[in-house]
């Protein structure tokens, strides 16, 4: 009995010892700081597109210019959404990076935020598409548009569509700016926070 005792004891300090051994996690994984980036561009694109395409001019050529910009803002809105689900199963299979050493209601506030920007990539998303599908209209998508549409076109389902994607996307567009300044206080108070998500590392 008490070389079994002995025996227990040492596979547990073994274990123990061995847990210790193996290093924290410090950085989220590189296919998931890829992607980060990747979409970070892609939502901050369609965002500025979009509002510079409000701001063209009525006239043909305000008309025109506005036509290409909001060709780049749906195909960048696409290609965020078929990122998505890489970035989810990224997000789901890795192990993530400790909180931060600050209160647990920041951590939480940032928690909220995240998840309000990854609901809205996916609803921007699924909104922007569907309202094209539904339209009867090409998806616009870079150099070239994929073009699987209704038939017969769905005009009222568009126009609500286009009613959600416009009045959620006009208030999710503010998360992006605040997420940025919750990366830039974490740097001011000394927190190796870009590191986290740096793809190069």
């Amino acid at each position: 009995m008490l070389v079994r005792t002995l025996a227990s004891r040492r596979l547990f300090s073994s274990a123990a010892t061995a847990a210790a051994e193996i290093p924290a996690v410090t950085t989220y994984s590189k296919p998931l700081r890829w992607l980060h980036w990747v979409q970070a561009f892609g939502v901050i694109g369609a965002i500025g597109s979009v509002n510079a395409a409000q701001n063209q001019p009525k006239t043909p050529e305000g008309n025109k210019a506005k036509a290409d910009i909001m060709f780049a803002h749906k195909s960048l809105g696409t290609f965020v959404l078929l990122t998505f689900p890489l970035r989810f199963l990224a997000r789901v299979a890795t192990k993530a990076p400790p909180h931060l050493p600050i209160p647990a209601v920041f951590n939480l506030g940032a928690a909220a935020t995240h998840l309000a920007l990854y609901g809205g990539m996916l609803f921007m998303g699924a909104t922007g598409v569907g309202m094209a599908y539904a339209s009867g209209k090409p998806l616009p998508f870079f150099f070239t548009s994929i073009n699987v549409v209704a038939n017969p076109p769905q005009p009222d389902n568009a126009k609500q569509l286009y009613s959600w994607h416009k009045r959620v996307g006009f208030w999710w567009q503010f998360l992006v700016p605040l997420h940025v300044g919750g990366a830039v206080l974490h740097v001011a108070q000394g927190h190796k926070i870009m590191a986290r998500m740096n793809p190069f590392i």
